[in-house]
């Protein structure tokens, strides 16, 4: 594989390939609003990321194409479960994926329940 950093029209690519798979699933929801809110939010994160290859056709597929679509899946996804347990473990409802902007954005978004300012979300990014 070629390594170079993406041209616009790649990374333009690249950011609506995450967009589109920012959602979880029900299940992987109802898990993290079932979870105590104590819990050390490393090992929530470790248990919904294992929990959602139960959702993944591809999950067994070792092909360097599977494994990228299953990276471009985990990467758009744990940042809405970042956001999810927070808000839920500080009593707030969960704020579903805005599937807009970049992922610092729909992140700032997800948690904070409204839409950042453009530095919050480069200082984010960055």
């Amino acid at each position: 594989m070629e390594r170079h950093l993406p041209n616009q029209a790649e990374l333009d690519s690249l950011n609506a390939e995450l967009r589109a798979e920012r959602d979880l699933p029900t299940d992987v929801l109802a898990m993290l609003q079932s979870t105590p809110k104590t819990a050390n939010p490393m090992a929530v994160l470790r248990t919904a990321v294992s929990m959602l290859a139960h959702f993944d056709a591809e999950a067994d597929d070792m092909s360097p194409e599977a494994n990228y679509r299953k990276s471009i899946r985990m990467t758009a996804k744990i940042p809405t479960i970042l956001a999810a347990f927070d808000r839920i473990r500080n009593g707030k409802e969960v704020v579903a994926p805005s599937k807009t902007g970049s992922l610092a954005y729909d992140f700032l978004y997800m948690l904070n329940g409204e839409a950042p300012g453009k530095a919050a979300e480069k200082i984010f990014d960055v």
